[in-house]
Order: structure tokens, then C-alpha cells, then sequence
């Protein structure tokens, strides 16, 4: 964890943040899991690291992770924000039941949004993308 931890310093540091003992265990926590949890979820784990971690400790460290480009928010629809430590370029699928959130692999967003006519009324600047489907537990289970 020193290099991360160094690497993750010097980035926040970078983009004008501080680099505190909470932040590093919310980071530890984030970027070990690849489920795209809600902050909510990250405050669990790091509690049982760092007892004392208030929830808005893990917000406001992911604010920073956000603003310097370590992760990515994602939100859809009235749930729940979810965050993703995964910053190369990918896309989603999200299944409608659960809500959990999946990686997938496809083709570079800049090809959809080649595709995509706006008539001249809109000018796309990027984005991602979320598809919407339903998991294999969820199916099992309907």
C-alpha cells in the first residue's frame, strides 16, 4: 500500500487536497471493491477500520477522490450515488432489480456519441454509459 498511498498523496496534494489518514482508508476501501458501492457502504467498511469515521468524513473524502480524478460518481435515477475507483475509460450495466452496478467492457464512447444525431441543438462532451438489464441472482430469483 506505500506506493498507492504515495500515489494517492501526491494526487490529492495535486488537485489542492490534503491527504489524511481517513482519507487513505476510505481510498483502501474504494479501490478494493468492485461492487460500486454507496457511500453509505464504504462508511461500514472503514468503520471497522477507523471507529471514529463520521459519514461525512467518507462524502467529503470522496469529493476529493472525485475532483482529483481517482474516482468516478456515478449516479442513475433517484437511487442512491454509487462510486466506481475505476477511472479508464469503460461502461455499465445496472440491473433494474437490485440496482448493483457491473463493469463491461464495449465499444469507445467516443463511436456512440459519433453516432448519436442532436440536430445541431446539443453539443456532446462525453459521459458514460449505463445499460439497464437484470443480473443473473435476480433472474434466478424472479
Amino acid at each position: 500500500m506505500d506506493g498507492e498511498a504515495s500515489t494517492l498523496r501526491e494526487t490529492l496534494l495535486a488537485a489542492g487536497h490534503r491527504c489524511t489518514p481517513q482519507r487513505e482508508a476510505v481510498w483502501e476501501v474504494l479501490n478494493g471493491m468492485r461492487t460500486h458501492p454507496t457511500a453509505e457502504e464504504i462508511f461500514r467498511a472503514v468503520r471497522e477500520r477507523v471507529p471514529a469515521i463520521s459519514l461525512a468524513t467518507v462524502y467529503n473524502a470522496l469529493e476529493s477522490f472525485e475532483s482529483a480524478g481517482v474516482c468516478q460518481k456515478l449516479t442513475q435515477g433517484e437511487g442512491a450515488a454509487r462510486y466506481d475507483a475505476r477511472t479508464e475509460a469503460h461502461h455499465h450495466l445496472q440491473c433494474v432489480d437490485c440496482g448493483r452496478l457491473f463493469d463491461v467492457g464495449g465499444p469507445p464512447l467516443a463511436d456512440w456519441l459519433a453516432a448519436i444525431d442532436t440536430g445541431g441543438e446539443f453539443e456532446l462532451l462525453g459521459g458514460h454509459l449505463v445499460l439497464e438489464g437484470r443480473c443473473t441472482a435476480c433472474r434466478r430469483d424472479s
